[in-house]
């Protein structure tokens, strides 16, 4: 076997800052303070080191060894899957989902208090919205006791004439994005007394998370690619969400939101299994074929920079306004693998 060393990644370490010599405990306090301050680089788009070699010696290559992933990714996410458009057939109607983390019957429950108060529901009768959780669906149902009761989903063509198509592209894609998460498709498009999902619902808004270095793979002759229309050949790693890294568990008593009336009541419900998704969660991913990484005998590594982004190829959601964050952080280990000198 080749002789390597490890060189340990945590994001959490952008926010450290160069004391000097004999300043390590120092570098710490004031990565606390940063972090309690939210100040500094957010976690989608940040570079480590800058204030001395992270590793030296003469390395031919590195390994990606294995990654932990603290992912905390919101359910529903501002202006990207929060907007839902419902309509009677006459007037289109529009709510826009509160982010955060959401299980599916949170989400029925707050999408019916937004629902109550739009026409399309007031002359429904009313919509009581439900998640089966044996089947996996969500249900729309109308009261039919108003003067329009069936109810639908606008189709792609409707969605587009009402955000104003390509002059507001984005709230489109939210519109499809929001659609995804809630199972919905043009088949829910006909008016009717009840809808219910016609695929799948997606609590996860990305099944894996890519970790790009432009410093990492700045060597490498042969690059990396994927399927996405929009590629990135610095790709270092995908993490994929679920499979053989089993999630930290994230089962047990929680407290179950219902619509009740005109208010929301917490119920409390024991040995429930949350979708990823719902809840902030943790993975380990043992690379078992290792992502090899040409270097430079020449060169020591002093930084590294990194982007997370998305399925959508978008740097992942980190914040909303300035207060509230969302902060996916990971860790990393690189084996770098000795090379003679020549």
């Amino acid at each position: 076997m080749e002789p390597n060393a490890i060189l340990a990644i945590n994001s959490l370490d952008r926010y450290n800052k160069n004391q000097g010599a004999g300043g390590q405990l120092a570098s710490f306090g004031a990565s606390l303070v940063n972090q309690y301050n939210l100040t500094g680089q957010p976690c989608n788009d940040f570079q480590v080191g800058g204030f001395g070699a992270l590793i030296y010696g003469y390395i031919k290559k590195i390994q990606v060894s294995q990654i932990q992933l603290q992912y905390n990714v919101p359910t529903v996410i501002p202006d990207k899957n929060d907007g839902l458009w419902i309509t009677n057939g006459f007037q289109p109607d529009f709510i826009t989902i509160p982010y955060g983390f959401y299980t599916p019957e949170e989400l029925a429950s707050m999408i019916q208090f937004q629902l109550s108060t739009t026409n399309v529901a007031i002359q429904a009768g009313g919509i009581t919205v439900t998640y089966n959780p044996i089947e996996g669906y969500f249900t729309f149902a109308s009261a039919n006791t108003g003067a329009y009761p069936q109810i639908a989903f606008p189709t792609l063509a409707e969605i587009e004439e009402l955000t104003g198509d390509v002059l507001n592209y984005d709230a489109t894609q939210n519109a499809l994005r929001t659609y995804i998460l809630l199972g919905i498709n043009v088949n829910n498009s006909s008016l009717s007394l009840i809808q219910s999902s016609r695929t799948v619902p997606q609590f996860l808004y990305t099944p894996y998370v890519d970790i790009f270095s432009t410093a990492l793979t700045k060597y490498q002759k042969v690059k990396d690619n994927t399927t996405s229309p929009s590629t990135d050949s610095t790709l270092v790693a995908r993490i994929y969400l679920s499979g053989v890294g089993v999630p930290q568990n994230a089962a047990g008593e929680r407290f179950q939101t219902t619509f009740n009336g005109d208010i929301l009541s917490p119920v409390p419900v024991t040995n429930f299994a949350y979708p990823l998704g719902s809840r902030p969660f943790v993975i380990t991913q043992d690379c078992n074929t290792p992502k090899v990484v040409r270097w430079s005998k020449d060169e020591t590594v002093y930084a590294l920079d990194f982007q997370l982004r998305d399925q959508y190829g978008d740097l992942i959601f980190t914040r909303f306004q300035s207060s509230d964050i969302f902060y996916t952080e990971f860790q990393m280990t690189l084996m770098c693998i000795e090379g003679g000198r020549e």
